[in-house]
């Protein structure tokens, strides 16, 4: 009884997800208590999971395999190749004891709006060319969970501009500025967002060097005949006639009954924070997949710490 008690109260209250006990079902310690052994049993398990538990072979998929007891490494009955828990995934060939992978994967998943590879370095005591590649894979893993991706619920999309930060001029009168745009960056990137609504939500990004650019890459994504929530930008004209179309004028009003593009810009706030307050500067060619990370964390934001650990470690250990 006092226990729904507490649990109407909650309900009642309108308490954050992110700061409720559903939230903390995992956490690194829980990862530092195990042995070398226990964290090679724990990856053969995510390993295999669609086997049950047991190796199969990465090379031909057999389910007949055996494993060595000198070494940590399986052999194909069928194709007769050996084969490591790590074989063809993103931690092949690596010099990582077992438990440091699930370390790097934890310190990676958990953290809200990302972790910089210079912190998980200092954290685990890898180099920083070592944190900078692994933390790079986990991110492609991430950006292979949602490649697939089509909409065919109301969606919102919205772009926004990104990264080339220019000073200040130091002096009052100093020499004319020859770009066409003052003080605007060149190396600035948009980001085009595709939100979906409701409380499990799915987003999708697409880059481009400008809103009309980025958003010729949306309908890919968005089944024809969409209801699609947008502003008043002029780069999304085109999608009208093949979308059903709800559109707010950011001049006026932001929100309106059933109309806004809050979603949308919520994600901007996330990634803006990650980009200035974590990593601080995001070169151009590795944009795409910081943006691809805040996507992957704002579609787990209500799942448990246990669940998004296991499926990203699922997601890179997994062929």
């Amino acid at each position: 009884m006092a226990e729904a008690r507490a649990k109407r109260k909650r309900k009642k209250s309108g308490q954050l997800f992110s700061i409720s006990a559903a939230a903390r079902t995992f956490s690194p310690r829980d990862i530092s208590r195990m042995s070398e052994d226990e964290a090679y049993a724990y990856l053969v398990s995510i390993r295999f999971k669609d086997n049950g538990g047991k190796a199969q072979c990465p090379h031909c998929g057999c389910g007949a395999c055996y494993e060595y007891q000198a070494r940590r490494i399986f052999k194909c009955m069928s194709c007769e190749k050996q084969f490591s828990t790590t074989t063809k995934t993103e931690f092949s060939r690596h010099k990582l004891s077992f438990r440091k992978i699930l370390e790097l994967v934890v310190e990676f998943a958990l953290p809200a709006k990302g972790v910089s590879a210079i912190q998980v370095s200092k954290n685990l005591g890898l180099s920083y060319r070592t944190a900078f590649y692994r933390l790079h894979s986990l991110r492609r893993c991430m950006q292979r969970s949602h490649a697939d991706t089509v909409f065919d619920a109301p969606v919102e999309i919205d772009g926004a501009e990104f990264g080339g930060y220019i000073r200040p001029k130091n002096l009052r009168i100093g020499p004319k500025d020859h770009r066409r745009i003052p003080f605007r960056s060149s190396k600035k990137m948009v980001v085009g967002v595709i939100r979906e609504r409701g409380p499990d939500g799915r987003t999708r990004v697409v880059i481009g060097k400008t809103e009309h650019e980025a958003a010729k890459l949306m309908p890919k994504f968005i089944k024809p005949g969409t209801r699609i929530y947008a502003d008043m930008g002029t780069a999304f004209n085109f999608m009208k006639d093949t979308y059903d179309m709800r559109r707010i004028k950011h001049m006026v009003e932001f929100w309106k009954p059933g109309i806004s593009t809050n979603n949308a810009e919520c994600f901007f706030s996330v990634l803006r924070r990650a980009e200035r307050g974590i990593y601080h500067h995001i070169a151009g060619p590795y944009f795409e997949a910081y943006a691809n990370e805040a996507a992957w964390r704002q579609d787990r934001r209500r799942m448990g710490t246990k669940e998004v650990f296991e499926d990203l470690c699922g997601q890179a250990i997994q062929c």
